[in-house]
């Protein structure tokens, strides 16, 4: 998870505001994650953050949260991202080209992507059924980090995110 955000948050794509990351735990905990928040790179640090926003439920406690938790199930996250098209990215989905994926979608709905970042195993029977579209972008299983970054660049491409961002024609 800490690859995960690292990667994430410092992209070009958040930074242009176009990327929202919700974490959902094992145990219907939702971690919501303000765009603005700067992970420390140090991995004790972070584990340090984490461990205040367990006890705090909100980092920092007392001023807009970068971290905060939620006590929601994850069929409850999803209905709230209304109108967005929904994925489960997974190693027995259908073979999905990453470069097309997304120009699908192109100014029509949002995506939304659950990744799993389990050390193992497989997402449960109940939250395969929140959607049928399952997909994979690689023969092999990859890395939870690996990932993310290629769908957030994916997504970049698709949109000409590096168009916008420094005035290219």
């Amino acid at each position: 998870m800490h690859a995960c955000l690292l990667y994430a948050l410092n992209s070009p794509l958040n930074k242009a505001g176009f990327l929202s990351i919700d974490i959902h735990t094992i145990n219907d905990v939702v971690i919501r994650v303000n765009p603005k928040v700067r992970i420390p790179k140090n991995f004790n640090r972070f584990i340090g953050l984490i461990e205040q926003l367990f006890k705090f439920k909100k980092v920092p406690p007392k001023k807009e949260y970068l971290l905060k938790i939620e006590e929601i199930r994850l069929d409850e996250l999803i209905r709230s991202y209304k109108g967005s098209e929904f994925f489960i990215l997974s190693e027995h989905g259908k073979p999905y080209n990453r470069e097309k994926m997304f120009k699908v979608f192109r100014g029509n709905k949002s995506v939304v992507l659950l990744i799993g970042a389990f050390h193992r195993g497989e997402f449960g029977k109940q939250i395969e059924k929140l959607t049928p579209n399952k997909i994979k972008i690689d023969s092999e299983t990859l890395d939870s980090a690996i990932v993310v970054s290629a769908i957030i660049n994916a997504y970049e491409y698709a949109i000409n995110l590096d168009k916008m961002r420094m005035n290219l024609s």
